[in-house]
């Protein structure tokens, strides 16, 4: 442990110094969304440094006051026992090494410290979470929410999550488990829609590349709101499916089998009536494969079925498209043509 926590010093360490590659960037990231400890940890790491010398007192700036004032906050933050807190004299001499050369390249005139500062933070005010085109993933927010993540998604929150607000962006498709808190409303923004819950389970889906935003709702109650075509905001009850068209605004309601909202994180891939266009991005998401609409008319199409990734192959989903007689298909390596008959 106190290895990895050495590791990951270093990596802090340097992304204060500005000195962190992207790779390491990504790896100091990746530690930081996996569990919230990492993430507070991180986070006080900031904080030790940042408020070693505070904005207000720069006008009156003295360096070996601010040095000495953040070797204090070391020491005080290694009385804590926290899984990640720091131990050893030699991790303390590794931070005040760099805290010196940092102070001494950062802080003189005070103003290097403002651009730092500003520039540090909102290059890591953000953690990310990332899905690849091949796989789901479940992930634990810092409140406890529960938040499943499909295929090419990605969702982003900042480090003051569950503290100042419990605001998520989310790009792709994610099932939410919100764990209650009526003082901090949950809210998940896309570019097309804002869905606030106070404590709930929802399914949310808008990729980028969709042509429709869609929110069903599981349990509970939400509120949402329609950035697209400005108005008042939606109410939704358990078994309520919104539709906003992501081009012109227009929102459909209609009903939709609760219990189906989040099937797709059991690796179950369902078609209630939706369009060809959204069961193709459906379809690349679950077989990672690429889906072209070659022929006009196909936008009318829509479908019903149930179909299990695990057990029923590319081949079949698309066979079961077939057999209704509206569509035929060609497939070349990872590359689906539809056409219609």
């Amino acid at each position: 442990m106190e290895t990895t926590n050495e590791h990951i010093d270093d990596l802090i360490i340097r992304l204060l110094c500005g000195e962190l590659d992207p790779e390491g960037r990504q790896e100091l990231e990746f530690w930081a969304s996996a569990d919230a400890t990492n993430a507070k940890y991180l986070h006080q790491r900031q904080e030790l440094w940042f408020s070693a010398t505070r904005p207000e007192e720069l006008r009156k700036y003295d360096k070996e006051a601010a040095y000495a004032a953040f070797l204090r906050r070391i020491n005080q933050n290694r009385t804590s026992a926290t899984r990640h807190s720091l131990t050893g004299r030699q991790t303390l001499r590794r931070w005040t090494g760099y805290a010196a050369g940092i102070l001494l390249l950062c802080l003189a005139g005070g103003i290097g410290y403002y651009s730092g500062q500003k520039h540090l933070l909102s290059a890591f005010a953000d953690i990310t979470i990332e899905v690849p085109q091949d796989s789901r993933t479940r992930t634990s927010l810092p409140d406890g929410t529960v938040v499943w993540l499909n295929a090419g998604s990605r969702l982003a929150y900042s480090q003051g999550f569950g503290v100042k607000d419990r605001n998520v962006r989310l790009e792709g498709e994610g099932f939410f488990e919100v764990e209650k808190n009526e003082q901090l409303p949950f809210c998940v923004h896309t570019s097309s829609v804002c869905v606030q819950d106070l404590g709930t389970a929802f399914n949310f889906r808008d990729y980028p590349d969709d042509k429709e935003a869609e929110v069903i709702l599981a349990e509970g109650c939400i509120r949402l709101e329609n950035l697209v075509r400005k108005g008042s905001p939606e109410l939704m009850k358990p078994g309520d499916r919104i539709v906003v068209d992501k081009h012109t605004g227009t929102l459909v309601r209609d009903t939709y089998d609760a219990n189906l909202a989040n099937q797709w994180t059991g690796g179950r891939l369902i078609f209630d009536g939706e369009s060809i266009e959204t069961i193709a991005r459906k379809i690349e998401q679950c077989y990672h494969v690429s889906v072209t609409l070659a022929s006009e008319g196909l936008e009318d199409c829509h479908f019903y079925g149930t179909f299990i990734r695990m057990e029923n192959s590319l081949t079949e989903v698309l066979d079961a498209l077939a057999a209704t007689g509206k569509v035929r298909y060609r497939i070349e390596g990872r590359r689906v043509t539809l056409y219609s008959n």
